[in-house]
């Protein structure tokens, strides 16, 4: 692979490493090299990625020296990546911010809820593998918290509606954006989707509080929000009926149906935790941006939502 990589781009590749098993750098000091992943094919999502490469002053493409955009390795492409900033770290608060791409205006809450749809057929056959596999006593403690989850997705659907025939800009977004989330995740395509930038702070915000559970720094993301990347009112609104499709339930559904053990006392407290985020995010939204979301009658009668298990 170094060779290839130093035949191809002509450059020293003496000092090339690996980072988390999926990129290649070289670090030059105050600028870098990367060699990153495209997938078995040059899909749309790289050229989308392309036009945000070519319209920044961060970074520059660089070509082979035969004037292909990608280097061909044993079925997979990689693009080269000239960087001023260091990519092989995670992103931290001051770099959440999502450039629109394209301001033409789509309406994507109604084709984000047909997809959510389609999957949760999936979630369903999946549920019913993981009661399967749970042990008797524990069957029902499970099957309650999936109730309240699905509950969730029915008010998602639900606060979902108003928006559905809303127009919202597109943005090349990380599906799942995380804290400990590496910053070249944002060039590889299997990591990217074209969505309203919405959907990158609402998984940033899921995610950090699942982590931590401290309103504290979910009312710091907020406000950096509101201060360097505003969202509109109608992405507000999408950003917090996102937060209501149970995305982190299903994942732990299917940890149960691949090792066949799940730690309900964990699954319970998190459950308990996450509605207090579903609670109070919309006074912080209220605060910082002076909108107010459709929070739904139980979530504000009471923020410490408790389940009857």
């Amino acid at each position: 692979m170094r060779d290839l990589i130093s035949f191809s781009y002509n450059i020293d590749t003496s000092d090339l490493k690996s980072y988390g098993d999926e990129i290649y750098y070289i670090d030059h000091g105050k600028t870098f090299i990367y060699i990153i992943p495209v997938g078995k094919e040059k899909n749309t999502t790289f050229f989308h990625l392309l036009k945000l490469v070519n319209a920044s002053k961060y970074f520059e493409h660089i070509f082979t020296i035969e004037n292909a955009p990608t280097l061909l390795v044993q079925d997979v492409h990689f693009f080269c990546l000239y960087s001023t900033l260091k990519l092989h770290q995670t992103i931290t608060e001051s770099q959440l911010n999502v450039p629109i791409l394209y301001p033409a205006e789509y309406p994507l809450a109604q084709h984000f809820k047909n997809k959510w749809l389609l999957k949760n057929k999936v979630h369903e056959d999946n549920l019913n593998l993981a009661l399967d596999k749970t042990p008797p006593m524990m069957r029902t403690v499970l099957f309650d918290l999936a109730t309240y989850h699905i509950h969730l997705n029915e008010e998602a659907y639900r606060l979902l509606k108003p928006t559905e025939t809303t127009l919202f800009t597109t943005s090349l977004c990380h599906a799942r954006l995380k804290p400990d989330t590496p910053l070249y995740q944002f060039f590889m395509p299997d990591y990217l989707v074209l969505d309203n930038r919405s959907r990158v702070y609402c998984e940033y915000i899921r995610h950090l509080f699942l982590e931590t559970q401290n309103m504290e720094l979910i009312e710091k993301i907020v406000a950096h929000i509101a201060r360097t990347d505003p969202l509109l009112e109608n992405e507000w609104h999408f950003l917090y009926a996102r937060l209501y499709f149970p995305t982190h339930f299903y994942d732990i559904v299917y940890d149960v149906v691949v090792n066949g053990e799940v730690n309900l006392d964990v699954l319970y407290d998190q459950t308990i935790n996450y509605s207090k985020l579903l609670a109070e995010l919309p006074m912080l939204v209220h605060k910082y941006s002076g909108i107010l979301l459709d929070t739904p009658e139980w979530t504000r009668r009471d923020q410490s939502f408790k389940l009857m298990i």
